[in-house]
Parts: C-alpha cells; structure tokens; sequence
C-alpha cells in the first residue's frame, strides 16, 4: 500500500496527498498533507475525532524531534486514512477506528467528512484521486463510496513506466497546490510491485483580517531551545502589533501559557472564518511539557477561555518545511495491524494489502500580509484595512521562544494544519 499527499499553506496555501498500495509482503510509504479551519459542528461530527486526533500526532512527532521546527497536515493525513478506512475490514477496521477517534457508524463517519468537506468555503480546495495500477480490479461498493463522500477519481497508470508514473503524480499535486509542493514520490518509491496510490491536495491561501505593518517589523532576539535544554539567541525579524483583539488568555493554569487568536479574511470579506491560534509557553523551554498537557485536554474548552482584551503583540515571520516519517508515529498512536501482514484491505481490492510507510512533507509562510502552506503525504505497502481603535495595551504576547500554533476553523478547534516553531527562518 502506498499513501501520498500534498499540503500547502501562505496568503495562499495548498497541500495534497499520495496513497499506494502493495501486497502485504511488499513495503510502501504515505504522504499527506492538510490546513486546518474551524466551525460548530455536532457532537457526532467527525471533528471531535481530528481534534484528538492531531494534538496526539502533534506531540508524538515533537517527541521525535526535540528541538527541531514542525510543521504538518493532521486533516490531510486524516482524509487519507479515511480513504484507507473505507476500504478495510476486520481488525484493521477496528484499530482504525479507534486510532482516528471515530465514535459512530463507517456510513454516518464518511457522509459527516463529505458534510465538513463542503463546509471549508472557497479558500481552502481540496481534491483526493488514487492512482491504480493498469488491470487492477477496485471493488466497485469501494469506488461508489469514495467518490461520492471524498469525490476521489481513480485513473490508471502503469507503474513498470516509474518516470511516466512519477511525472504524472506529482504533476496532480502540483496543480492541486499551486507549486507549493512539486514532488512527493522519486523513481525510487515506484517498483511493479505497486499497485494503488492514494492522493489527497488541499490548498488554502488567506490573508491576516488586519495586517501586520512592514513598517514596523523589526530585528529582535529570539531565545531557542537545543536537545539538552540549553538556551541560547538568534536575531529574528519580528512583526509587532498594538490593538484589540477577540480573543486572547494571558495565562492558562492547566497549559502554563499565552494563547493569542490571529483571525484570516474570508476572500474579500472582513469576517473571517479561519483563524491562526498560537499557544506560547511562559518558559522557554516548555514547549515539549506544554504538547505533553495539550494532548490530553480538550482544545474546545481551552478555547473559551479566550476574552476580548487589548494586546501588544509581537510575533516572528518565519518559513517552515518539514519532511516527516510517521509510520512509527502511528504505530505508537495504535495503528499496528494496517502495516503487518495481518492487515485487512479486502473491501477496496479482493488481494492483501498492507502500509508499510507513511511520510508527510509540508511548507508554510507567515509574513505580515498572512499566511501560505502546502503538504504532502504518502502511504506505501507493495480587503482595505479595518480601523483599529488604539488603546493602552494590558497585555503583552510576545513570541520571542518556542510556541505552537494551529490553522483553525472559526468556532470549532480541530487542527487542518499545526506546528512547532523552534528557530523561526524566513529567507525572501
């Protein structure tokens, strides 16, 4: 089985993912890729699940990575898995269910994911297609459902042809992600044994509801972090600004941090439904302590703790590309059966498959016009500005260490896109 995906995310963003399969005796890799937007949905939607979902994958990767930057596509990662869930049985089925959170019936699961896919509006595109091997047979119930919830198309390549076959995938994903990302597979990754590639692109491009003034971006120190918690400092170049905002917590007891809301334009209009949340620890070195408390609270609830306050902010521009090997990251998350030889695909094709792999590359932008990111994941088994009122800020959320931040939906709190920001780069 092989899994691909591409994500992106900037002004303007985008992200895409590859999923392929082989038999189970055979290896294979997945890469995905996602951003993230919130919404109110109920309590059966699928949502509750990514929430969990992401800030679990969120930490296990950092875990992994200590004082490196993070970057990566919980949703995209999530859709492709989706994909694979609809076409497994068994244990497999089971272990992914548990594995993604999912509380309620395969049907009600993938037609409330086909409901939230419609809901993300005209800056955020998403597309899935699974590249087969010429002659496959795909059980025909696995295509209905995964053209009708995810809107999956399913051409045929010739994998013996690996130059042609790489051309062509890469080629979807770059198209899906307005060049964010041009390659997610090499020749390297296409053997005959292959025989389906799943792939899911999103692209979101947004901008701050308020920019940030290029005027007032400044080279400032930021403190960063190494493997063995020893400080020391960078000169960055920080954004600053002074005004109120909507939603802001100048200390949360239980995560021992700031958290600052920074919301997006929603195409051409002031109202915004995609917002920027950043949690910054209030030591610097907190960030692996802080993910650890983060995993097992309800992000939902941390979020009402937010009030309107005035806030004088100052935050790092910075570019990020990450490539990711999450296979054992799932694994520890509990999903072991789909990549032993025990693994249960027979609902998409009548042979065995298994994942052997799972790899997500994604890039992001933040500057002060707003935010571009892309990602990609693969599975392998064989407006004018608004006026501002100024007043005396009471509060100060300067982002001069390590934090975190997620890519939300307004008014629900389930990551499509999230990071680490250890040592913030930005080269023009």
């Amino acid at each position: 089985l092989f899994v691909v995906a591409c994500y992106g995310e900037s002004p303007p963003e985008g992200k895409g993912m590859v999923v392929t399969f082989a038999p189970p005796s055979q290896s294979g890799f997945v890469k995905s890729g996602f951003r993230f937007m919130q919404q109110q949905l109920p309590k059966e939607h699928p949502i509750p699940g990514i929430n969990e979902f992401a800030l679990k994958l969120l930490s296990e990767v950092q875990n992994s990575r200590a004082s490196k930057n993070s970057v990566m596509s919980p949703f995209s990662l999530q859709v492709a898995l989706s994909i694979l869930y609809a076409g497994a049985g068994g244990s497999t089925q089971i272990e992914m269910k548990n594995t993604l959170g999912i509380t309620v019936s395969t049907e009600h699961y993938l037609g409330a994911f086909k409901s939230y896919l419609g809901t993300l509006g005209s800056e955020v595109h998403v597309a899935s297609t699974i590249f087969i091997k010429e002659g496959l047979k795909v059980l025909t119930n696995f295509q209905d459902i995964v053209r009708k919830n995810f809107g999956v198309t399913l051409p045929q390549l010739d994998f013996t042809d690996k130059k042609r076959s790489v051309k062509a995938i890469n080629g979807w994903c770059s198209d899906k992600t307005k060049g964010l990302i041009k390659e997610i597979v090499k020749e390297d990754d296409i053997d005959e044994d292959l025989i389906s590639i799943v792939v899911n692109a999103i692209h979101l491009k947004a901008t701050w509801s308020s920019p940030f003034s290029e005027e007032q971006t400044t080279s400032k120190t930021f403190t960063t972090v190494d493997d063995s918690g020893h400080t020391s400092e960078v000169k960055v170049q920080m954004m600053h600004e002074d005004r109120f905002f909507t939603s802001y917590n100048d200390y949360h007891p239980a995560l021992d941090a700031k958290i600052l809301v920074l919301p997006l334009k929603r195409g051409g209009y002031d109202e915004s439904m995609l917002q920027m949340v950043m949690i910054l620890p209030n030591q610097v070195g907190g960030i692996q302590t802080m993910l650890n408390k983060l995993k097992d609270i309800d992000l939902r609830k941390v979020m009402r703790t937010l009030s309107s306050e005035s806030v004088k902010v100052s935050i790092p521009k910075f570019k990020q590309e990450t490539t990711l090997e999450l296979d054992k990251v799932l694994q520890k998350m509990g999903l072991r059966i789909p990549f032993s030889d025990n693994a249960n695909f027979t609902k998409m094709v009548p042979s065995g498959l298994k994942i052997d792999k799972v790899i997500q590359k994604a890039v992001i932008t933040v500057s002060e016009k707003g935010l571009e990111a892309a990602a990609a994941t693969a599975i392998e088994g064989f407006a004018p500005k608004r006026a501002v009122i100024r007043l005396p800020s009471l509060y100060e959320f300067n982002a001069n260490h390590p934090f975190v931040y997620f890519i939300t939906k307004k008014f629900n709190t389930a990551p499509l896109f999230e990071g680490v920001v250890m040592k913030p780069e930005f080269n023009e």
